[in-house]
């Protein structure tokens, strides 16, 4: 698929485009990381399922010898990222994604900030306010089994 948009991204290494991401293999997996002013813990924490996710990851050895580079894009800056990830000892590359847009016709890009909401207006959808205890509790009942005498 053609790409005309221009992506700008930092990097531990400093910026980089959406073709460096790919760090010169075939397909690329860019994970959209919720860890920015906003979301629940921020700045000590990452959004909670997004977190989850991270720690699913294992050596990314196994994708990497399938032609495949995975990259965690938020918009938290690059010493926040760090901190966190060092703290959480994760190893997927964490980019800093910024937003660009063209403007009036010039050619040219800004970089604007602009927050992404869910239909409910939170930054995640994971970001929901907890279920109460008795929906947690009726989530996780067994359902009845019925004798079929």
């Amino acid at each position: 698929m053609a790409v005309e948009k221009t992506y700008e991204f930092d990097g531990p290494k400093g910026k980089a485009s959406l073709l460096d991401l790919f760090e010169g293999r075939r397909q690329l997996i860019v994970y959209r990381a919720f860890f920015e002013p906003g979301v629940f813990g921020w700045p000590d924490h990452a959004c909670r399922g997004c977190s989850f996710g991270a720690d699913q990851v294992s050596h990314l050895a196994h994708l990497n010898a399938r032609d495949t580079t995975l990259v965690y894009a938020s918009r938290a800056p690059q010493a926040d990222i760090e901190r966190v990830k060092a703290r959480m000892g994760w190893e997927v590359r964490r980019v800093t994604r910024k937003r660009s847009r063209t403007s009036g016709g010039t050619g040219t890009t800004t970089t604007t900030p602009r927050p992404r909401r869910t239909r409910s207006g939170s930054r995640c959808p994971t970001l929901e306010k907890p279920p109460s205890e008795t929906a947690t509790q009726t989530y996780l009942r067994r359902p009845a089994v019925r004798n079929s005498q």
